[in-house]
């Protein structure tokens, strides 16, 4: 996915969905089901990967009928986490952050825009030509791109043409839609973990948690700090070393976060920002609900049909 130039610093922010957090209070119904998008991240992740699974799995189709290997990247059941987020520890044994996931599809299906051929398991030994074309059948022509502003001014972008395009409109209905599926509930979430992190009971809490990762041999300031160390650590070294540094730092972090407060903290300042929805905010949020429901019963729909 390319992002437009206001819309970087906002589409690096790793997928800031929670896990398992309520929402309380006097909030109208048309609220909950706003919220809940951002805030029910483990009924988002299930979604998502069905959503996923069609769109890869029509991707192989469209690129077998091109003539070229098409291999469906590693699916997740985590998405990579929310520092701020309630923890899920059970989750964190078997995915860490889910970083290690994020990083593999990165590797599978990643497209190297500046023309040179990626290492990807695809296109191992074709020649450079066929590689290009290979990339081509994928995603297209690098320079026809769909472009949306969501609510809060960012803007995003993806390409309109070749397996990948093609597959996407099939399950989200346009091009349009996937782009504020994906980013629209993240932009959000991203916004009330900035405010969660600069509110000062999360600041007292995140004291505490540092104390207890130093007695545990980490020497992170914040929760971020351990995500930004790792993210370095990938980019440096072969994902396989450094996934089981990921799965030992995210539980020893959850494990601090839990015992100390943290977590709960950050779910409870969390849930008060989204009682405070902006109209803009619940427009955006109930019409990705509904391009999330619609875009599942496709995803369904796609994988019953006959092969």
């Amino acid at each position: 996915m390319r992002v437009g130039r206001s819309g970087r610093a906002a589409a690096g922010v790793l997928a800031v969905l929670v896990t398992g957090c309520g929402v309380s209070g006097a909030e109208s119904a048309s609220q909950r089901t706003a919220t809940a998008l951002v805030l029910d991240g483990r009924a988002w992740q299930q979604q998502k990967a069905q959503l996923d699974t069609a769109e890869h799995s029509l991707t192989a189709k469209c690129m077998n009928t091109a003539g070229f290997k098409f291999t469906v990247p590693p699916g997740s059941s985590s998405a990579p986490s929310d520092t701020t987020s309630v923890v899920d520890l059970d989750d964190r044994r078997a995915h860490g952050y889910g970083m290690y996931e994020a990083v593999s599809k990165r590797a599978t299906t990643a497209v190297d825009t500046d023309g040179q051929a990626p290492d990807i398991p695809d296109i191992r030994g074709l020649s450079a030509a066929d590689a290009r074309r290979w990339q081509q059948a994928l995603a297209g022509d690098q320079q026809s791109v769909r472009t949306l502003r969501l609510s809060n001014g960012v803007e995003v972008s993806a390409g309109s043409t070749g397996c990948t395009a093609q597959s996407r409109v099939a399950v989200y209905g346009s091009i349009e839609q996937y782009l504020q599926l994906l980013n629209e509930p993240q932009s959000i979430a991203a916004d009330w973990a900035n405010r969660v992190t600069s509110d000062q009971r999360y600041l007292d809490a995140v004291a505490k948690w540092a104390m207890c990762m130093k007695d545990k041999g980490y020497t992170y300031a914040r929760p971020d700090d351990a995500v930004a160390d790792l993210q370095q650590q990938y980019e440096r070294s072969s994902p396989a070393s450094v996934r089981p540094k990921e799965i030992a730092t995210a539980v020893a972090d959850g494990e601090c976060a839990t015992s100390t407060g943290l977590a709960t903290v950050a779910s409870e300042i969390k849930a008060g920002y989204a009682k405070k929805l902006s109209a803009q905010e619940e427009r955006a949020l109930l019409r990705d609900k509904e391009i999330l429901d619609a875009s599942t019963a496709r995803a369904k729909s796609i994988m019953s049909a006959p092969a």
